[in-house]
């Protein structure tokens, strides 16, 4: 693929800063996808970097002129940049999901995806608001938002949007063509991005690995980590989170649970890998943050699984594993060698209760933290 880099932030010092760009394993509708540094998912990420991006983008947004506002993130992958950038500008937030609940919801199609469907529960709490910030990693055609904003323009009476992205390939004529088409359905949008480019040309090749290489087994039962004072789940932000009542909560929770990793990795352990679960990313940052204050002279960084499925290009993606939860959904998790290396790797997951976790010892040198659920 042949891209073009217009505009960037100050922070950005070369492409590459910006995002890697990988390959979908077997998927005939979009066969690249850019993988960031800074977010936390498919590579291993600082909490300072995490901080870094999510002050940057926080900074587009004039907070002079908001009129009670919400922010969505889009699963899976902006979910924690944009459950951050809410908290920071301290205001409510919902992201979309994949997650099935027999709740009332609306959803809308991601047509690229390897996972098209995205659900939004607490409709009525959209109804509620007068402008609504949109938050994702990338922007590439802006269908899946055109497709997100026909959906929230049935259900609301939201007339204001505002989309904010640390990338956006969007040139200035589809830009434009997608500004009237949204003025015509009476909707006012804005666009905010650190970096903006265009692609030049697109690789029609079909990426597959083959899926018999990817499975690595290890024999050794994994090590569970439980304590009942640690009851409630983290906040995921799959349902709507007002900022009034419950970031104090995560943070005082994510600490608590950090000061839990500290004692029990000990001293001899110096290099720590928090490990979260799907869209829960917002929750694992917040963990390997607190960690690095507790812990200032040692490396710390976080990233989480994902359903996404990348080809294995020996560069970017160097290994990959997939596996099942205890919801029987795939996920993958990458460059195995490089989680090897670090002296203890916490997975952060979710259950009622231990004999619910199903998923396998994913490095030799991981962890498993159990968070006991309670609601979503």
């Amino acid at each position: 693929m042949k891209y073009k880099i217009l505009k960037k932030d100050p922070m950005f010092q070369n492409d590459k800063d910006i995002f890697q760009l990988g390959k979908r394993d077997g998927n005939t509708k979009r066969n690249f996808l850019f993988l960031s540094k800074w977010i936390g998912k498919h590579l291993e990420c600082k909490p300072s970097d995490f901080t870094k991006i999510v002050t940057e983008l926080s900074k587009k947004i004039n907070t002079d002129f908001l009129r009670n506002t919400m922010c969505i993130g889009f699963a899976e992958t902006a979910t924690g940049i944009g459950m951050a950038i809410a908290d920071q500008l301290m205001l409510p937030y919902i992201s979309t999901t994949r997650e099935i609940y027999p709740e009332e919801h609306i959803t809308f199609t991601e047509d690229h995806s390897h996972a098209k469907d995205h659900f939004i529960y607490d409709v009525d709490k959209l109804g509620e608001k007068d402008c609504f910030i949109l938050i994702d990693d990338e922007i590439t055609t802006g269908n899946s938002l055109k497709n997100m904003i026909k959906i929230l323009n049935q259900e609301t009476l939201v007339t204001d949007y505002k989309v904010l992205s640390i990338l956006n390939w969007m040139s200035k004529e589809k830009k434009d063509s997608f500004i009237k088409q949204m003025n015509e359905m009476g909707i006012q949008i804005s666009f905010y991005a650190l970096a903006e480019g265009e692609i030049l040309e697109e690789d029609p090749y079909i990426y597959c690995n083959d899926r018999e290489d990817l499975h690595v087994s290890y024999p050794d039962p994994c090590v569970y980590y439980e304590k009942e004072k640690f009851f409630l789940s983290p906040i995921t932000g799959r349902h709507y989170i007002n900022h009034h009542i419950y970031y104090d909560f995560i943070h005082m929770h994510a600490y608590c649970i950090a000061c839990e990793i500290d004692k029990l990795v000990g001293s001899e352990k110096r290099d720590i890998l928090i490990l979260g679960h799907g869209e829960n990313i917002y929750f694992p940052y917040k963990v390997a943050a607190a960690l690095s204050r507790i812990r200032p002279d040692e490396k710390i960084t976080f990233k989480t699984t994902s359903r996404t499925p990348i080809y294995v290009d020996g560069k970017v993606i160097r290994s990959r594993k997939r596996f099942k939860d205890n919801h029987n959904i795939t996920y993958h998790i990458y460059n195995i060698e490089e989680m090897e290396k670090h002296d203890a790797v916490i997975f952060l997951s979710e259950a009622e209760n231990i004999e619910e976790i199903e998923v396998p010892k994913l490095t030799n040198n991981m962890i498993h933290f159990l968070l006991k659920k309670k609601g979503a």
